[in-house]
C-alpha cells in the first residue's frame, strides 16, 4: 500500500484536519514501512493513527503485526493484545481474523487459531479465505484432527483449485497418514503450478519428504538443491540436512 499526499486548493480560511482521514492515512504509511522492514517508522506512524481514533481497527491490527514482526516474548504479548483489540472494534472483519489466526499458530496455540481462521474461511466475500482455509486444515494436522483438515484443505482447492499452499497441505497430510502414492499424485499439482521463483521452503521439504518414500531420488534432489539456493538459513533446509542428504 503506498499513501498520496493531496495539496488542496489555497484558502484564505485554514482547513481543520479530519482525524478520522488522518488516522486512515498515516495507517497505510505504516504499513508502507512494515513492508520494506523499517519499523520503528511504522511505529511513530501507528501511534499517532490510534491517538487521533483509537477506534481504528486497521491500525490496531497493524501495530499487533508490527511487534509480532519485531519479536520477543514482551511484544509478542503487545501483538496479541492489540490482536483482540482489533477485533473488539471490528469483529466481523476476516483479514483481522486470518492475521491474528497465523499470530496463534506461531505461538503454538493451534486450537485458538482454528477458531480464528474457521471464521475467515466461512466469510464468503473474503478475497483470501482459501488461504485461511489452507491455514485452518494446518492447524487441524497438528492437533491430529485428520479428518477435518482433509475437509479443510478439499473445501479451499473447491473453491480454487490452484491453492497451493492447500495442495502442499493435503499432500504432506497424505504423506503423514502414509498414503505415499497419492500424496505424489497430489504433490506435482503443486509441481505443475510453481517454479524456482514462486516456490517455498514448505512446498519444497514436503516434496522431498514425499520423493524420499517413493525413490524418485533425481527429482528429490533438484527439489534439495533449490531449497539449498533459495532458503540456506530455513528450518526446512536444516530438516533435509540432518535427515535426507542425497
Amino acid at each position: 500500500m503506498t499513501a498520496t499526499l493531496l495539496q488542496g486548493c489555497q484558502s484564505t480560511q485554514s482547513l481543520k484536519p479530519n482525524p478520522l482521514e488522518s488516522s486512515k492515512l498515516k495507517t497505510q504509511i505504516a504499513a508502507e514501512y512494515i513492508r520494506t522492514g523499517d519499523l520503528n517508522l511504522a511505529k511513530q506512524s501507528l501511534d499517532e493513527a490510534i491517538a487521533q481514533d483509537p477506534s481504528n481497527s486497521q491500525a490496531n491490527m497493524m501495530m499487533a503485526v508490527t511487534y509480532q514482526i519485531d519479536g520477543g516474548a514482551i511484544n509478542q504479548k503487545k501483538a496479541d493484545s492489540f490482536y483482540k483489540r482489533a477485533i473488539s472494534l471490528d469483529p466481523k472483519d476476516p483479514q483481522i481474523r486470518n492475521n491474528y489466526g497465523q499470530f496463534l499458530f506461531t505461538q503454538g496455540q493451534y486450537q485458538e487459531a482454528s477458531e480464528q481462521f474457521e471464521i475467515a474461511g466461512n466469510t464468503i466475500e473474503y478475497f483470501n479465505r482459501t488461504f485461511s482455509l489452507a491455514n485452518l486444515g494446518q492447524c487441524y494436522i497438528k492437533l491430529n484432527q485428520f479428518a477435518k483438515a482433509e475437509a479443510a484443505f478439499t473445501r479451499a482447492l473447491r473453491l480454487d483449485k490452484n491453492t497451493s499452499s492447500a495442495i502442499v497441505g493435503l499432500a504432506d497430510l497424505y504423506y503423514q497418514q502414509g498414503k505415499t502414492n497419492l500424496a505424489y499424485d497430489v504433490y506435482h499439482d503443486y509441481l505443475n503450478l510453481t517454479d524456482e521463483k514462486t516456490a517455498d521452503a514448505n512446498g519444497l521439504i514436503v516434496g522431498i519428504r514425499i520423493l524420499s518414500k517413493t525413490g524418485n531420488r533425481t527429482e528429490a534432489q533438484a527439489l534439495a538443491e533449490l531449497l539449498a539456493r533459495k532458503f540456506p538459513s530455513s528450518p526446512e533446509y536444516s530438516e533435509y540436512r540432518s535427515k535426507y542428504r542425497f
